[in-house]
């Protein structure tokens, strides 16, 4: 009786060891991911180099840059003064008087093609690589300054939106265009042109701000206490082969499940990203932040794979008949 009991008693608490444990290796492996992608500096600046060279990303800080610019020298409304001055000048017929200010948009829109090139330019080139490095680094540690709600952020948080400052693209390029003999160029103030990355909730950062110090702890926390629960089962319960083959199985489907939920997370910020980005733009840059986490999931569910191969490979061995000489 005593014995059936301690039987019993022996197979649950075996089975919530192998919950924990199969709980506690997908958890590890995301704080690990996020650890790795959010708080160490080498490890973003070199996802943001990936991302620096993307089509979709190059192609929205041209067109943040540009906007900028074009904003800051005000081109229509200094080409259409310049146009009416001219004609009050030279005195030219009332007709033809009439028809020179309109030619103020065909005019704007060939210096804000011209002012887009001289940025793309900068952005394809080795400096604007090597700023863009230099500037992560320092960014990497503007956005551990928001994770801590330090005031003297880069990253910046209006009205839902995550913000990042590119005015030191806007420099670089008002620079370029001095080089290159654009006069109106000296009439670029010092930018605080921001670009919103992504849209957010104030609560979610309130969170990740919470959540700040448990991911400098957290791998090491959740992998001591997945691993212990994971040995405690299989000292405990009465048969250890098969505690181990499902522990492995247990590890299989919450691998699983972390793969779907990174497969959905993967979509839901592919859609976020959409609007500073084009929407195929939005799914590569999504694939690649997300990336180590779906590799992550996929090693969670090949060593759930191993465990359970391992189980089954000692149970059969115990099993199988001695043959005596």
């Amino acid at each position: 009786m005593s014995q059936t009991t301690g039987s019993w008693w022996r197979d649950v608490v075996a089975g919530m060891l192998i919950v924990v444990a199969a709980l506690g290796v997908p958890l590890t492996a995301t704080a690990a991911w996020a650890e790795a992608a959010a708080l160490n500096t080498d490890g973003f600046v070199a996802a943001t180099v990936t991302l620096r060279d993307d089509p979709a990303v190059q192609e929205a800080i041209v067109a943040a840059t540009t906007r900028a610019i074009m904003d800051g020298i005000d081109v229509e409304a200094r080409t259409r003064g310049g146009l009416e001055g001219l004609t009050d000048l030279v005195g030219l017929p009332p007709r033809t008087s009439e028809l020179l200010p309109s030619l103020s948009g065909p005019i704007t829109h060939a210096i804000e093609g011209f002012v887009a090139d001289q940025v793309t330019g900068v952005v394809e080139s080795e400096r604007f690589a090597r700023l863009w490095e230099i500037s992560m680094r320092e960014l990497h540690g503007q956005f551990l300054a928001l994770l801590r709600a330090e005031d003297d952020s880069l990253l910046s948080l209006e009205e839902g939106a995550l913000e990042l400052r590119i005015g030191v693209v806007v420099d670089a390029a008002r620079d370029r265009l001095l080089e290159g003999g654009f006069a109106l160029a000296r009439f670029i103030p010092d930018s605080q042109a921001t670009l919103s990355l992504v849209k957010v909730d104030p609560v979610a950062v309130e969170a990740a701000r919470a959540g700040y110090w448990w991911l400098t702890t957290g791998p090491v926390v959740l992998a001591v206490v997945s691993a212990l629960a994971l040995v405690g089962a299989v000292l405990i319960a009465n048969n250890r082969m098969r505690a181990v083959r499902w522990a492995g199985l247990a590890l299989i489907a919450t691998g699983l499940l972390l793969t779907l939920g990174v497969h959905l997370a993967t979509g839901a910020l592919a859609s976020t990203l959409t609007a500073p980005l084009t929407a195929p733009g939005g799914d590569r840059v999504a694939a690649l932040l997300l990336g180590g986490l779906r590799n992550s999931a996929g090693m969670v569910v090949a060593g759930g794979v191993l465990v359970a191969a391992i189980g089954l490979v000692f149970n059969r061995r115990r099993s199988a008949p001695v043959e005596l000489g």
